[in-house]
């Protein structure tokens, strides 16, 4: 029967998790192999954050994450920390324009990873992801993140519908990133002056029709005619740069 426990693993990404979330890991698991001092720096922090930990082999990591790049490291956690919605929007400062990244049902962990780690590196204030038909945070989405996820508010959400009508009442706009030759809909001819949601949908579907409705605009990015379209963190990171760009973040 396969462990359904969640294992995150990578050396950088553990570290920082052990220094942000270090209560929710239940064990560290440290390959036998590393330089000295790597091993007896992770023994330390561990300690440090009274964090029971094991020593072990390369071939006991491995039943815990499969062959990955593990970097002999992994960290087994009781539950990932996720941001209450209702806290998170009471007290975000709408003052400063900030920007939200809601993603809806996109299923490469890949792609969720690399959302989060450009929406934490360009300044957005959270991600929102549905709790249900969607990549939650895994160990692919961990690692892809490069710790990001320890950086930044993840919020999963039972509704995307409650936490827009939400995050609307605060004075949040919506705009859903898709392809559209209307000149209105072009990037370029935003102005994001205002608290503002991106919403990122399905790699093959886009984003639902019940939350396209409950949103104020499209996003579109001039691409040429010999590609049909950017992938989803691309775009996200393409849109979110210009936001950051025009709020002088």
């Amino acid at each position: 029967m396969k462990d359904k426990r969640l294992y995150l693993y990578g050396g950088h990404s553990v570290k920082e998790l052990i220094q942000s979330h270090a209560k929710i890991i239940t064990r560290l698991y440290i390959r036998d192999t590393l330089e000295k001092n790597t091993l007896d720096g992770f023994r330390e922090l561990a300690k440090i954050a009274k964090i029971p930990f094991s020593v072990v082999s390369g071939k006991d990591i491995n039943r815990y994450v499969g062959d990955v790049n593990d970097q002999g490291v992994v960290a087994l956690v009781s539950k990932f920390p996720y941001t209450d919605l209702e806290e998170f929007v009471e007290n975000i400062n709408i003052k400063k324009n900030p920007s939200v990244i809601i993603m809806d049902s996109l299923e490469d962990p890949h792609n969720v990873g690399a959302i989060i780690r450009t929406a934490a590196g360009l300044g957005a204030s959270a991600v929102i992801i549905p709790k249900d038909n969607q990549v939650s945070i895994t160990q692919t989405v961990f690692k892809v993140s490069a710790g990001a996820v320890n950086h930044i508010p993840i919020i999963q959400a039972g509704s995307l519908t409650k936490a827009m009508n939400l995050l609307k009442k605060k004075g949040f706009w919506f705009g859903v990133l898709d392809k559209s030759s209307k000149k209105e809909d072009s990037l370029f001819s935003h102005s994001f002056k205002a608290p503002t949601a991106f919403i990122v949908g399905n790699e093959g579907k886009g984003v639902k029709t019940s939350i396209r409705n409950e949103s104020d605009f499209v996003v579109s990015i001039p691409i040429s005619e010999k590609v049909e379209s950017y992938n989803a963190s691309v775009s996200l990171a393409i849109v979110l740069y210009e936001w950051r760009r025009q709020n002088k973040k």
